[in-house]
């Protein structure tokens, strides 16, 4: 059996690395052709709108748990593969001074890094490997999208809510969201392509009623038995499915459920 290009044993862990001891990849596709570190720091930042967003992020919230991936350049020097961007702006936050001759940016950054809620780290732990094969392979398939699903799957709108709500967060479906999750707790499935927004609109205080639902501390609870309250949303579920309930986002008349 040929052996799989994405080798896992080929990749180790460096924890507590200077930001410093680490080099901006020049042939990053963010890159392209860096000619030295600072030019790296340049063209990363040009894109300047999020990237600022990025460093007030990390600034707020600190660098997220994600490992930086490395590799070793013919001389050594410890190159960033992936997580260019946060880098940049690890070194940036840590040094305004790299910003320059770009004066703006060394401003922007230096009353972002007085203002920071959480200490702005230095080091880092990161994942490393040292064959090359195995990182171009890696990054490929991190990188160009879902790749008939061998990639990364972006969570559609449906998922996102589902998410949101079950951790507490703020969602714009969140009645809808809750209405979904209460139908899966009892056996009814929902595909994850599922027009959430749809129910969304569907479900102002009226059609919960009618559905059998009522809010009772910011969740749904059924109204009715819940064999009754789980028909009617079943049907109303299945109806939007199918595209036989399908509300405009200009407005128009609520379904009549019958």
């Amino acid at each position: 059996m040929e052996k799989p290009v994405v080798d896992r044993s080929k990749f180790y862990e460096l924890d507590g690395v200077s930001i410093f001891d680490l080099q901006l990849d020049s042939f990053n596709p963010r890159i392209r052709h860096g000619a030295d570190q600072h030019d790296c720091i340049d063209r990363i930042a040009s894109d300047r709108e999020p990237f600022l967003r990025l460093m007030k992020d990390i600034a707020t919230n600190g660098l997220s748990p994600q490992h930086i991936l490395l590799s070793k350049s013919p001389e050594g020097k410890l190159i960033v593969r992936d997580g260019n961007r946060r880098m940049t702006a690890l070194k940036l936050l840590n040094r305004p001074d790299l910003a320059l001759p770009d004066e703006g940016l060394r401003n922007l950054v230096s009353r972002i890094a007085a203002t920071a809620a959480t200490p702005i780290v230095a080091t880092v732990d990161c994942l490393a490997c040292d064959d090359e094969e195995t990182i171009v392979d890696y990054l490929r398939r991190l990188h160009t999208g879902e790749n008939a699903g061998i990639g990364q799957v972006d969570w559609d709108a449906l998922l996102i809510s589902l998410f949101n709500t079950h951790a507490g967060l703020p969602d714009q479906n969140r009645r809808a969201a809750q209405l979904i999750l209460w139908m899966e707790e009892r056996g009814k499935h929902v595909k994850n392509d599922f027009p959430i927004t749809t129910l969304t609109r569907v479900l102002n205080t009226e059609a919960l009623d009618i559905l059998g639902f009522k809010v009772v501390d910011d969740g749904i609870v059924a109204s009715l038995p819940e064999a009754n309250s789980f028909a009617l949303a079943a049907r109303v579920i299945d109806d939007i499915a199918q595209g036989i309930i399908n509300v405009t986002r200009g407005g128009g008349p609520a379904p009549v459920f019958a």
